[in-house]
């Protein structure tokens, strides 16, 4: 190789270098310089962030194959709420409203929080989403009240009420179903009843009893 290169290593009268095979080692030793830059950067840079967002998948995996069991049992109990929520109307006694209104509040669900990544990001949002929306219905639940001020029985408070009750049951029902939806790809144990989940609507569950793993 040394003596393709030149026949000598100082330049003088006597020494003619081959500069076209000086051109061909600078090229080779170039590549080789390019090739061990690549896998330096991907055993450095991309290698471990691969591995990152592949531990970050399966701990979200891990964590929806949990929650899936809960989200579904939860959905198959609260569908009785969308059934009893046709009885409170506005022209229906406050008292007994409340009292009826009242129940529908205990059911829970704990919606859990995950690492959010490139990977992720739907779910993630989409469980915000359901948090908030869970939150928002058992306050609205937890502070019904159709009372009438003044003893005006004009039914305006009554009406907003019982709509702004049937309104935060219908952004859960939907919250509940896009989490379904999004989840049931990567839960395949639950995948029947997460896809009955996300195309069902706000009532029953058309399921004579909830699964058996719950």
């Amino acid at each position: 190789m040394l003596d393709a290169l030149g026949p000598c290593w100082w330049l003088g009268k006597e020494c003619i270098p081959r500069w076209e095979a000086w051109a061909v080692a600078a090229a080779i030793f170039g590549g080789v310089g390019s090739w061990l830059a690549a896998f330096a950067t991907y055993y450095a840079v991309v290698r471990p962030e691969r591995r990152r967002r592949e531990e970050a998948r399966a701990v979200a995996t891990t964590a929806m194959e949990h929650f899936a069991a809960e989200l579904i049992e939860f959905r198959y109990r609260i569908g009785s709420v969308g059934f009893f929520m046709q009885f409170v109307t506005a022209s229906s006694s406050p008292e007994d409203a409340k009292k009826s209104v009242s129940t529908m509040g205990r059911y829970v669900l704990v919606v859990p929080e995950i690492a959010v990544n490139t990977e992720t990001a739907e779910i993630a949002k989409a469980l915000g989403r359901l948090r908030r929306a869970f939150k928002t219905w058992l306050e609205t639940v937890n502070t019904f009240d159709m009372t009438p001020i003044d003893d005006d029985p004009g039914g305006d408070i009554a009406e907003h009420a019982v709509n702004t009750l049937h309104s935060h049951f219908q952004s859960l029902m939907k919250a509940i179903r896009s989490v379904a939806a999004l989840i049931e790809p990567i839960v395949p144990i639950y995948a029947s009843e997460l896809r009955l989940v996300a195309n069902a609507g706000d009532g029953f569950l058309p399921m004579a009893t909830p699964p058996d793993r719950l």
